[in-house]
Formats: structure tokens, C-alpha cells, sequence
């Protein structure tokens, strides 16, 4: 018998894990378990999870019913779609090739080889129940039997199994799209062998560095009953508010630090028949809890009577028919724009409560009723599941891809003032259940990874060891530079000793491998405050930007490698690459942005350069994605968004963890050292025509941030050196701008 606590387990909470956080020996564990695994289901979300083992090249058979003309038809089709949907599954489409498509009729006999197997049919107990029932005869007695679910009972299902195999069978819930939600949960059963679930949480976050949750067999389990908790939460306040949806989306976008849009975006991603499908299997003690909070929304029911169920029907809160996306009111009425009222924005960014609870503008009463009762139903699911409350935000940020967690966010507010916020609402009838105390006990302490070795020192001479790096030539033809430090912030050491390094290199006729396996490169230490500050600010902008340009212009090829968090210079450098490797947990941290500011080292202009030129309408409209991307509350943030707004490349790599970064890394040092080729050449950005910088200025208004976006387009056009924008012209201009706006919001103090 397992437990009925979740447990957490995974590269961000290893502390919290089974076998007391080791992560195990992945390789032992591969070749233990689920080398031959099979997927049965070729539905979407059966044809993404074959994908992942394919991606780590491990052959996998997707399996399902046999059709008249072609036995495989199904699975076939399956695969297909894989290389036209968005984001790509397969990491490059030769992907596909690990994918085997077979059938339960021709193939059944194969079924015994396999060690793993997954079924991933749609969201239906019986069908469920039925296809076990069938294939049970064929499987192999060891084999790990897995049913994907987003909230079905797993011992009901496990009724289908003969009692030899049910100690053998979990319950597992991954997330859209399962190549970059990096969580999953695992449902054990009453006789599921505890063992086997340490073993399968070992596999599942070594092989593919996932956090893993082991949930109860509840309803929903955690992460849909959290989700669908806070959904309903939403629009209930929503529907007593006065602002209106584009509001609403800006604001529940704002509360996240979401990417791309706020709830409405998040409920067109998950499909809003699953969501009302879910919310009808909610426990009636939350119910009893949290009262008419926690019913279905009437947006909801009426959207699913007009067919509006989100993005996979083309049609949900947002029109996916054509570009750009527009939210759509239920009366079909669209807005471009997703507006957020800037004192209430500045109140949140700035975490003050007392500004915000005594506001009278729509905005901040709503923002404050909705953390409010956010908070509380989060306190009410951690003591009731019995989960640590850090959890809940590796469910929110893994899962959901919010950038901020409710308990980091409740802490940055302060929990004293906003319990007693709370308790005074109670006090008051404003309430209607009775609130729960806030977090009583400090966040867990989470192991840190290990950076890993360099593994190109033992084949390279030292050529220099200073105060925050080491420089080596490695075979006489790549210097490979690494900082000393985990966690790097820019500072003038740094900038200096790697324009050392780019010298050094360029006199040699070395190519260039910039290293860094660490928690964050790049950051921002603080901003300036005052005049005296700033003009030592000044003089780090300026080494900056002469650090990107001797990257830029370096005559031999420059390759990165980084794990970790980069921030604005991070980001700046590595749009210098000709090629970029990176784990795929890498995070942007784009604090310019963050503070109304240019974005320091022309990062945006750098993906400009990267843009291919297809048509006039649609540069124009790669031109103003990427704009209005910076001049956003959030710009790229992670390695999806980064590879889709131009950041990445296709020749890029993105592996699953560090210690494959390593190993790739490797691999490709060795070709480009086995080449010695020149630098390729790299493409130029033209000035933009008066007609089309005409089109984008009138674009600003969309935008959030108008003057911001309007000055990035105001740098691009005044440039006039033949037509073609200079690199160093463009980051001199910029400097200049963003020192005046950084001197005018120190003066504003």
C-alpha cells in the first residue's frame, strides 16, 4: 500500500524526492526499465508522448485499432501530424523515425516486448477498462502498465487488469505539450508496489529531467483540481466586477507572469470541454469550502453551446482562424489590445498590498478579491493533500508556464499584512467561508545541481586563470572560456576578462566556446540609484556593448553553451552564436524590459537580423512580433518561445538536461574543430522603407507599452549607413536612449 500524501520528485526539488533526493544512476535505471516502450492510443496526446522517447532516441511503438485499407492507418496519421503541429513534438523531423506504427489486431503478439506501456486514450473510463481488458492476455508479466488521465479514478480502471498485474500499474497525467511542461504526476493505486514508483520517478526525472508529483487517486488529483479551482475563483469575481474581458486577461496575465496571454489563453490551451468536464468532478468538501466560488462559470457553458472550445476547435475566448489572435466576448465582439491601468501595474510590480487593497479602481479591487481567494484555496488544497506549499508553484510554473508562483508571490507581498487583509474581510462578511491562516513555515531548502565538469580540459593547455574565469586552447583551434562562479552576474571582471578572451582568440585564429553550466549568467546585480551609480552604470553599458560587437565581428565561428537563468547580457551574448546549446529548462530574464527600458546590448535588433526575409507583409509582421515582444509585461522568457520568436534556430541545440548538454556540447566542439572553417556570413538588416515604418508606428497603440515600442522603432529607422542598419551605430544610438531614460526615472526618485 502506498501512501496518501504527493510527493515531489524531480532536478528543482530533489531534497523533497524519494531515496532521500538522490537522482540514482539514470543509465542503470534505462537499461533496467522502459527501452522497449510502446504507446497505446493514437490519439494527439498518445502520438506527443511516443515523441519524447524518440526525441531521446529510444524506439518506440504507437499502437491502435486497424483500419480496412491500411492495418496502421491510424498510428500513421498520427505520426504525421506530429511534423505540421505547433510547438513541434519532434525535435527535427528524422525524429519521426523512432516512431513504429503498429496495430492491436496484426500486432498483439508484439505487446509481450514490451517493458513500458503507456495508454493514452481520451478522457473515458469504460474505453479505458475495455482496451486493458482486451490486451491484458498479451502483456508481460513485468512490464509497468501506465493510464494517462488528467482526474479518472486509477483503481477503477485497474479493476480490468487480473490482481497479477495491478501491483505493476500506475496512473500518469502529463501536461500540453508534454515535450515542454516539464511535470508529471503519478497516480498510484492501493496495490501499486511502492518500489516500482521510486523506480519510475527516478526514470522519468533522470532520463528526461521532469519533476515528477506523486498524487492521491482523488478526483482531479492536484494539479487539474488546482487549476480548475483557480479558474472558477476568476470568473466568479469577474462576473461581480466592472472591468471587461481584455482586462480581465491582462490582469490574470499579469498575476502569472504569463508570456503570451492571462486565463483565457490558458483555458483555449487546455480545451474548455475538459476544463468544465473536470470541474464537474470537483470534491463536494471544497464545494461545501468554497460555496458558489467553485461552479461553473456561465461563460463557460455558453462558449461550449457555441462550439467554442478553444484552440484545438480553432475558436475559444480567442479567434485561432487567422492572425493575429483576437479575444472574442461572448457577443463576438473582438479586441486587439489586453490593457492593464499602470498604477495598478506599478502597485503589483512594486508587491504593495496596502496601495493596491486601498485603491478604488476596478482594476486593483479586482486584482485583490482574486489573490485573495487565490491564496486561500491554495492554503486549502496544501492541508489537504499534504503537500509542501512550494509545490504549488512547481505545478503553476512547470505545468502552466507561469513565471510566479502564489506562495513566492504571497511572500513578495508579505504574509503578515495580507493575513490580516484577509481576516479583516472576514471580520467584515465580505467572505463568505472561513479563511485559513497563511504559510506557517519557511520554504524548503532545495538541493542545488551540481555544475558539470568541463570536459574539454583534460585534452587542452590552461592559457589563463583569472579572478571570475579560466581560458583553455583546446586542440590548438577552439579556446573555450568558463567562469569560475554558479551563479554570474555582469560585472566589469566578467566583461573584461571575456573581451580578453575574444582578443586572445581573434589574434590566434581560434574559434571561440563560451561555457557556462550554472544557475544564471548574465543578471543585472541592481539598478542604479543614483547619479554616482549611473555613471558607473554607464561605463558597464558601454564594455557591453563593446563586448558584442567583438563577438559579433570575431572572424572564426563562436559556439555557447549555458544551463540556467540568462539575463539581459546573457541574452545579448548568445545572440552572437553561430550556434547555441542549451538545456531545456533555460530561462530569459529580460530586466530592461521589466523596468520600461531598451533592451541593453540590442538583443531585439539581433532577432531582427535573425528573421528570414519571406514577403513584404509578412517581414513586416515578423518586424512588429518581435517589437512588440520587448516592449511587453513579458518577453521570451524559455526555450519554446526563444526558438519560436527567432531566438534559436533550427541548427540549435536543446537537449532534455545538463548532463546530455555536456555530452552534446562535446560532439559539437569536435565537428567544428574537425572543419576549421571560416565564419559563415552573417545577414545584414536593411533600413526599414518609409511606408513600412509608417504601418508599424501606427501599430503602437496595440502594444502595451507604446513609447517603449515606439523608441526600439525609432533606433532602426535613424539608422542610415548605406541603407543597411550598422550593428555599431544601432547599439551607440541605444545606449544613448537608454541612459537618458534610466537618468530620468533616477531623477523621478
Amino acid at each position: 500500500m502506498v501512501r496518501d500524501l504527493p510527493r515531489i520528485h524531480g532536478g528543482r526539488h530533489r531534497s523533497m524526492g524519494i531515496n532521500g533526493g538522490k537522482s540514482g544512476n539514470k543509465h542503470k535505471i534505462a537499461d533496467e526499465f522502459f527501452q522497449r516502450p510502446a504507446i497505446l492510443g493514437a490519439t494527439t496526446f498518445g502520438a506527443q508522448i511516443a515523441a519524447l522517447f524518440a526525441n531521446a532516441g529510444i524506439l518506440v511503438r504507437l499502437y491502435d485499432k486497424p483500419l480496412p485499407d491500411d492495418p496502421n492507418g491510424i498510428a500513421k496519421a498520427a505520426i504525421e501530424k506530429l511534423h505540421s503541429s505547433h510547438p513541434p513534438p519532434l525535435s527535427g523531423p528524422e525524429t519521426a523515425n523512432w516512431i513504429e506504427a503498429r496495430n492491436y489486431q496484426d500486432h498483439r503478439g508484439l505487446l509481450a516486448e514490451h517493458d513500458l506501456i503507456i495508454e493514452c486514450l481520451d478522457e473515458d473510463s469504460s474505453a479505458k477498462r475495455g482496451l486493458w481488458s482486451r490486451l491484458a492476455p498479451f502483456l508481460a508479466r513485468d512490464c509497468v502498465l501506465m493510464s494517462y488521465s488528467s482526474g479518472l479514478s486509477m483503481n477503477e480502471i485497474s479493476h480490468a487488469l487480473p490482481a497479477g498485474l495491478r501491483s505493476r500499474f500506475i496512473g500518469i497525467h502529463f501536461f500540453r505539450p508534454p515535450r515542454f511542461q516539464r511535470l508529471i504526476e503519478l497516480i498510484p493505486i492501493r496495490h501499486s508496489d511502492v518500489r516500482l514508483i521510486n523506480k519510475v520517478a527516478d526514470y522519468f526525472r533522470g532520463y528526461f529531467d521532469f519533476d515528477v508529483i506523486e498524487a492521491p487517486d482523488r478526483p482531479n488529483y492536484i494539479t487539474t483540481r488546482l487549476i480548475i479551482g483557480l479558474t472558477n475563483i476568476a470568473f466568479y469575481h469577474f462576473e461581480r466586477s466592472n472591468i471587461s474581458l481584455p482586462e480581465f486577461e491582462g490582469l490574470t496575465r499579469m498575476v502569472g507572469h504569463c508570456p503570451i496571454g492571462g486565463l483565457c489563453h490558458l483555458l483555449d490551451h487546455i480545451g474548455l470541454d475538459r476544463v468544465i468536464e473536470g470541474a464537474k468532478r470537483s470534491t463536494p468538501a471544497e464545494k461545501m469550502q468554497f460555496g458558489e466560488m467553485l461552479d461553473i462559470s456561465p461563460w463557460f457553458e455558453q462558449l461550449a453551446e457555441q462550439g467554442r472550445l478553444g484552440r484545438a476547435a480553432y475558436h475559444g475566448f480567442y479567434d485561432y482562424s487567422y492572425k493575429p489572435y483576437m479575444l472574442e466576448d461572448m457577443d463576438g465582439q473582438r479586441h486587439e489590445s489586453i490593457k492593464v491601468d499602470a498604477d495598478v501595474y506599478q502597485a503589483f510590480r512594486k508587491r504593495d498590498w496596502q496601495a493596491l487593497s486601498q485603491s478604488s479602481h476596478p482594476q486593483a479591487q479586482f486584482i485583490c478579491a482574486l489573490l485573495r481567494d487565490w491564496w486561500q484555496y491554495a492554503l486549502y488544497l496544501v492541508a489537504d493533500v499534504g503537500i509542501a506549499p512550494d509545490v504549488i508553484d512547481t505545478i503553476l510554473i512547470q505545468a502552466f508556464s507561469w513565471e510566479t508562483g502564489l506562495y513566492k508571490l504571497s511572500r513578495e507581498f508579505g504574509l503578515a499584512e495580507i493575513e490580516a487583509s484577509c481576516f479583516a474581510d472576514a471580520k467584515q462578511e465580505v467572505l463568505t467561508y472561513n479563511p485559513l491562516p497563511f504559510w506557517q513555515h519557511q520554504r524548503k531548502v532545495v538541493a542545488r545541481k551540481a555544475q558539470p565538469s568541463n570536459p574539454f580540459i583534460s585534452d587542452a593547455r590552461l592559457l589563463h586563470k583569472q579572478e571570475v574565469s579560466s581560458s583553455w586552447v583546446y586542440q590548438d583551434k577552439m579556446l573555450v572560456w568558463q567562469p569560475h562562479k554558479d551563479t554570474l552576474t555582469a560585472e566589469p571582471a566578467l566583461v573584461h576578462e571575456l573581451l580578453e578572451a575574444c582578443a586572445y582568440a581573434r589574434q590566434a585564429e581560434l574559434y571561440l566556446l563560451v561555457y557556462h553550466h550554472g544557475r544564471s549568467f548574465g543578471e543585472l546585480s541592481g539598478w542604479p540609484d543614483s547619479e554616482e551609480a549611473l555613471a558607473r552604470f554607464a561605463d558597464l553599458h558601454h564594455d557591453l556593448n563593446e563586448l558584442v560587437m567583438a563577438l559579433h565581428t570575431h572572424p572564426r565561428s563562436v559556439i555557447m553553451s549555458f544551463s540556467g537563468i540568462l539575463g539581459d547580457f546573457g541574452a545579448a551574448i548568445i545572440m552572437q552564436a553561430d550556434q547555441v546549446l542549451l538545456d531545456v529548462n533555460v530561462k530569459w530574464y529580460m530586466q530592461a524590459s521589466a523596468n520600461d527600458l531598451p533592451s541593453m546590448g540590442a538583443i531585439w535588433f539581433e532577432w531582427l537580423r535573425r528573421l528570414p526575409y519571406l514577403s513584404r507583409a509578412q517581414n513586416l509582421e515578423q518586424l512588429y512580433a518581435v517589437l512588440s515582444r520587448i516592449a511587453t509585461i513579458c518577453p521570451p522568457e524559455d526555450v519554446r518561445r526563444g526558438r519560436a520568436m527567432g531566438i534559436l534556430r533550427a541548427h540549435d541545440r536543446v537537449v532534455l538536461s545538463r548532463q546530455k548538454l555536456v555530452e552534446v556540447t562535446a560532439e559539437a566542439v569536435d565537428s567544428w574543430v574537425k572543419s576549421f572553417q571560416p565564419r559563415m556570413t552573417r545577414n545584414a538588416q536593411y533600413q526599414l522603407a518609409p511606408e513600412d515604418a509608417a504601418t508599424l508606428y501606427q501599430r503602437a497603440e496595440l502594444t502595451d507599452r507604446p513609447e517603449l515600442y515606439i523608441a526600439l522603432l525609432n533606433l532602426l529607422t535613424a539608422q542610415k549607413q548605406n541603407m543597411t542598419v550598422s550593428l555599431q551605430m544601432l547599439l551607440e544610438h541605444e545606449q544613448a536612449l537608454y541612459m537618458q531614460r534610466l537618468g530620468s526615472k533616477i531623477s523621478a526618485l
